[in-house]
């Protein structure tokens, strides 16, 4: 492979890019890949470009490292003089569990991770016979906590980002088996409690008691605060909890438990993110809910544009404030812009000028959503058009008024006011939704030298088409908002 890696301006960000990187090379020879060369040292000029592949860098064009910098910098020093060695049989395909050896000529390496997981669940490793477990380390180089079994194994931690795990004598692939799986709701709505179902496993041939403690706070609570179970060889129990979190929560707020066996030494966190729903109030509260696009995390691409005229000059260049509102009819959306300098044109694709694009699903757990594009045209009027509508949805493509979507856009001092209504029944619902759902709304920005940048209230829409990054919501309960929400 001659070019590969991952655009930084892509989801997830520069973070993502460290952790695909890794597992893209670590993965080649077991795809059966002789060589795999990663693209690129440095970011290109992405009007050169047209913004294609303008973020493979592992430095930006000021030559500032990236994550990715140093995520393969650790690479190479853990298997670069170290051969990848075949497992006794075939990973399964539609495994998320990767574990790779590398067999060198004192010690070896076993890289580590399980795909789309954040969580770092706890996996026992037990060594093959012949075989020493030694350290685990993050693929930033950092020491990783694990317990020591008195039988010469270990308990760590696997997740999305690769671990390495360093072992000495055969080099023979470790067992490696969960001792915990979560089953969790999703999302959880402030104020509600929220079920978690926690599996403990003991895969060992011996007795093992586990034992699981929360950290809760004024944010996050859950109950029982201690989980204990004494389970027999090769035997599993499912323990239910209950988990909440008040009103004023972040949209992610993160689970954390510290596990503690007596087959060996030592504890060790467990964490898992929570998405928690911000509630959106009706048309007659007197506490409207506004969200603030502002900010440099929220602009895509921030970096690696030739010239200032391409770059973020702050919320005076471009910035939104949100207003979104749940009515019986459907969910009203007003987003004022701040933007020094608009520009339409009738001729070339709405979303490369200025303008919105909103997100809106009703299943927090799909990825499909409906899509509306609004902005305008050379003489002022407004232009909008749905760009997709999933199965299941009633909306229909191309002219939103065809699905009883309402869009109105017109200039606005410096800017612009987009006020858009998309009804419940476009979504296949009969009524607001009492269940939680997720929305997305990004504003492009073109000063007349074609789209440069936008900014967005979450991923999903601009660089990779995916709800399941969007930010959660829920049609709040009553006519005032009593919880105060903070929103990001």
């Amino acid at each position: 492979v001659t070019e590969g890696g991952y655009d930084s301006a892509m989801m997830g960000g520069p973070e993502r890019q460290a952790i695909i990187d890794v597992q893209k090379v670590a993965a080649a020879p077991a795809g059966g890949i002789d060589g795999y060369f990663v693209f690129t040292l440095c970011d290109l000029d992405a009007v050169r470009t047209q913004g294609v592949a303008s973020h493979f860098g592992l430095v930006d064009a000021d030559f500032h490292p990236k994550p990715a910098f140093s995520s393969y910098q650790r690479l190479i020093a853990e298997l670069g003089d170290r051969r990848y060695r075949a497992p006794p049989e075939p990973r399964p395909a539609d495994d998320p569990l990767w574990a790779l050896l590398y067999a060198g000529a004192d010690a070896h390496r076993v890289v580590m991770w399980r795909n789309g997981r954040s969580d770092g669940i706890p996996f026992l490793i037990q060594p093959d016979p012949g075989a020493h477990l030694g350290n685990v380390r993050d693929m930033m180089g950092n020491p990783q906590s694990v317990i020591r079994l008195a039988d010469g194994g270990v308990v760590a931690g696997i997740r999305d980002a690769p671990s390495y795990l360093s072992m000495t004598g055969a080099p023979r692939y470790p067992r490696l088996a969960p001792l915990i799986t979560l089953d969790l709701q999703p999302v959880v709505v402030p104020g509600r409690e929220a079920p978690i179902a926690f599996t403990l496993h003991n895969p060992l041939d011996v007795p093992l008691a586990l034992s699981l403690e929360a950290e809760v706070d004024a944010v996050i609570d859950f109950a029982p605060r201690v989980i204990s179970a004494v389970l027999e060889p090769g035997a599993s129990r499912t323990i239910q909890g209950m988990l909440r979190v008040v009103a004023y929560a972040a949209s992610r707020e993160t689970l954390r438990l510290r596990l503690r066996c007596d087959a060996g030494e030592g504890s060790m966190e467990i964490s898992t993110a929570v998405d928690v729903a911000l509630p959106i109030p009706g048309a007659d509260t007197e506490e409207p809910l506004v969200l603030a696009l502002d900010s440099a995390d929220q602009v895509r691409p921030l970096r690696a544009l030739p010239g200032p005229e391409w770059q973020w000059g702050g919320p005076a260049d471009l910035s939104a404030r949100i207003v979104p509102v749940c009515g019986p009819r459907g969910l009203t959306l007003t987003v004022r812009v701040t933007d020094q300098k608009h520009h339409a044109e009738d001729a070339t694709p709405l979303w490369q000028h200025d303008s919105i694009q909103v997100g809106l699903a009703r299943d927090v757990d799909a990825s499909g959503f409906l899509e509306l594009g609004v902005g305008m045209h050379e003489d002022g009027s407004t232009r909008a058009r749905v760009y997709r509508s999933p199965d299941g949805y009633a909306a229909a493509r191309g002219d939103p008024a065809r699905s009883g979507i309402e869009a109105a856009a017109a200039p606005d001092g410096e800017g612009a006011t987009y006020r858009v209504m998309i009804p419940w029944k476009a979504l296949g619902l009969t009524a607001p939704p009492d269940a939680p759902f997720r929305l997305n709304v990004l504003v492009n920005d073109d000063d007349g030298l074609g789209r440069k940048q936008w900014i967005h209230m979450s991923p999903g829409i601009g660089n990779a088409k995916d709800s399941r990054f969007f930010r959660v919501f829920n049609c709040h309960a009553g006519g005032r908002r009593t919880d105060t929400a903070r929103p990001d």
